[in-house]
């Protein structure tokens, strides 16, 4: 069918109205710089995601520059520890914001809620134009300065001078040409909300089990947000069975640090892929979070490392006089694309460190936590790559 096409200004463009994608919008517009956000979904279709998501220090300082924390402030978890130990062997670190001399060593909010507070802040911004409901179909190949959606059972034309992809690197466009590396698959991740008999409210937990590794985190309504992450053949059965089932394997693998686990929410299941871009074609085309790199939830580095992705482009947009758009997507592309960013090979090598169960490894990993916790400088280290992501 044929259908008609409506020219447009041109623009800078970011395709995803996630948090990543606000957030981008909000960065610009910081700078004076307009910007047209494309989200593929209706507004009235978004479902409500309550998943519980870790926001870094280094997230938090963004955020207060974009005039967004104080939104969010009665919405949050403060975490002041995190316990980290493993089933079947000695040894165990307890990091703290003591070590980093900070308020906390991270925040836990709701996607949701995160993503409502973002949506509020741009309502009114004058330099920000949101569209629901707009699904990028093609990109123009040979100079990317023009993309194609739809909208309405209509196609939209689209003249850019800059495209920031935020979609989560999940869209199929004709004409992006982006070739992504694939270095983690056969894992997938569970997560849900639990509610247990002791509500620790101040401490996140992170737990090694031969069938992968559990994170809790204190959430909403006295309730903690688990995600357990491991490897496909052991996470099947886990997915599908009772909910009673499903408690007494969480108790068995846990223990009972909070006491005995009393009820579970809804459990959502998603494979897991650790992948991140290698080479793009298009011209002045950057991705930024998970369009740039998927990362194993594994120390909850992903979302926070897309948060870095914004400010490195804050930085230099900052940086670059002469305004070219061509140059500050060579200059993003070499500094945050095209390296393998220490937190992806952080949560890589944790992943597969963590999922081997032979003996000998495990009383290595027992041993070594021990080592964390008796040594200030290790534990600091370690404390800053979980709360800045350095």
């Amino acid at each position: 069918m044929n259908q008609s096409l409506v020219p447009m200004a041109k623009d800078v463009v970011i395709i995803g109205g996630g948090p990543i994608g606000l957030m981008t919008g909000l960065m610009l517009a910081k700078l004076n710089i307009p910007s047209n956000i494309l989200e593929s979904t209706q507004s009235k279709k978004i479902s409500k995601d309550k998943r519980a998501l870790a926001l870094s220090n280094g997230t938090r300082y963004v955020l207060e520059q974009l005039d967004v924390w104080s939104l969010l402030e009665k919405l949050l978890v403060k975490v002041d520890k995190i316990h980290t130990s493993q089933k079947g062997t000695f040894g165990r670190t307890i990091l703290s914001k003591e070590d980093i001399r900070k308020e906390a060593i991270a925040y836990i909010i709701s996607y949701d809620d995160l993503n409502d507070s973002l949506k509020l802040k741009i309502k009114d911004n004058k330099l920000i134009r949101m569209e629901q409901g707009a699904e990028v179909i093609k990109i123009n190949n040979h100079k990317a300065d023009k993309i194609i959606y739809k909208k309405s059972k209509k196609n939209v034309e689209k003249i850019f001078s800059f495209l920031i992809l935020a979609d989560g690197g999940k869209s199929s466009i004709e004409g992006l040409n982006i070739e992504r590396s694939n270095d983690l698959d056969d894992y997938e991740a569970i997560a849900t909300n639990i509610k247990a008999e002791q509500f620790l409210k101040d401490t996140a937990f992170e737990r090694f089990t031969k069938k992968g590794t559990m994170a809790l985190l204190p959430f909403l309504n006295d309730t903690y947000g688990l995600v357990w992450t491991g490897k496909s053949s052991e996470m099947s059965y886990l997915k599908s069975c009772s909910d009673g089932d499903f408690i007494k394997i969480t108790q068995d693998f846990f223990g009972d640090r909070v006491g005995l686990f009393q009820g579970i929410g809804n459990r959502l299941s998603f494979k897991l892929s650790q992948s991140r871009v290698i080479s793009i074609k298009n011209k002045n085309v950057i991705p930024v979070g998970n369009a740039a790199q998927i990362m194993s939830p594994v120390a909850g580095q992903g979302f926070n490392t897309g948060v870095q992705d914004i400010w490195s482009l804050n930085k230099i947009i900052s940086s670059n006089l002469n305004f070219s758009y061509e140059k500050i997507a060579e200059e993003f592309l070499r500094q945050r694309v095209f390296v393998k960013k220490p937190s992806y090979q952080f949560t890589s090598t944790l992943t597969s460190i963590f999922s081997d169960d032979l003996v000998l490894i495990n009383r290595l990993r027992g041993l070594s936590l021990s080592i964390v916790d008796n040594l200030a400088i290790l534990k600091k280290k370690l404390v800053k790559k979980l709360s800045y992501g350095k």
